[in-house]
């Protein structure tokens, strides 16, 4: 994992070096920064390896923070790095007014740094199953008339494949999986189609607007799809590709319009 750190700091030096005009002191303190963020995942690995090693031994998995019990019903949705933004309010507004009311966002300080580039490097480290998930298991029937559905777009779609996982262990049933621009790895992602068919789990690409991520991508994909990530990031214009979500504008509102109607159309209610 420190080589494929280590490979993200390359690519991101040469975007940075290559395509951008700024000061050489900054530069000096980005190259800083990297070293320093280098030795930064050496120790979370180190103690994320403990926290594994902890859950495996005890067998045990945490519930989700907005899980009150095995009748919790509603539509969470897990933002993208940061968790933080107007555009989140204005995608409740959309899927409330398309028919899903019991709509709520989950609580970013318990899923999120607060910070892009942190949540942003977290991603291959996090892309894979819960500790404590063993197959085969009894999957959960469905005794309830109302939906638990959990929507996550970018970031929060790992977030939310990891609630869902934590949920099917404890014999909750998941309505829909909804996984949006997700960089989920294809270990992962075989995982969650053994639990949820495929109406259930819902994956919803962007590719057709040119975002780089996509469902099924190995985690040296997710390194290389870096450069084009940035520049759709700082894009001088509306935003772009993988951000057309988080555009509070008239484009944005539009795709999150459209987005909230699928879903509905899919039987997400």
């Amino acid at each position: 994992m420190t080589y494929g750190v280590a490979l993200f700091g390359s690519v991101l030096s040469y975007v940075l070096l290559r395509f951008f005009k700024i000061p050489y002191d900054f530069k000096l303190c980005l190259v800083l920064l990297f070293l320093a963020s280098l030795k930064l995942f050496n120790i979370y690995n180190e103690t994320e390896a403990g926290r594994q090693k902890e859950l495996l031994e005890n067998q045990k998995l945490a519930s989700p923070v907005y899980l009150k019990g095995a009748t919790t019903t509603g539509t969470f949705f897990y933002g993208g790095v940061r968790m933080k933004g107007r555009y989140l309010s204005q995608m409740i507004e959309s899927l409330q007014q398309a028919g899903l009311k019991n709509t709520a966002l989950v609580p970013s300080e318990n899923y999120s740094s607060g910070n892009l580039i942190l949540d942003g490097l977290q991603v291959p480290f996090i892309n894979h199953l819960t500790s404590g998930f063993h197959f085969p298991i009894q999957l959960p029937v469905k005794r309830n008339t109302q939906q638990l559905n959990l929507i996550g777009y970018s970031y929060g779609s790992i977030k939310a494949s990891q609630d869902a996982m934590i949920l099917i262990e404890k014999g909750i049933y998941i309505d829909h999986l909804v996984l949006i621009g997700s960089p989920i790895n294809e270990n992962f992602l075989q995982a969650l189609k053994k639990l949820l068919p495929n109406d259930r789990l819902i994956i919803l690409d962007l590719n057709e607007y040119e975002d780089p991520l996509y469902a099924g991508m190995s985690d040296i994909e997710i390194f290389l799809s870096l450069p084009k990530l940035i520049y759709q990031l700082f894009a001088p214009s509306e935003a772009i590709g993988h951000y057309l979500y988080i555009d509070v504008g008239p484009q944005g509102q539009k795709m999150r319009d459209e987005l909230s109607q699928r879903l509905k159309m899919a039987g997400v209610k």
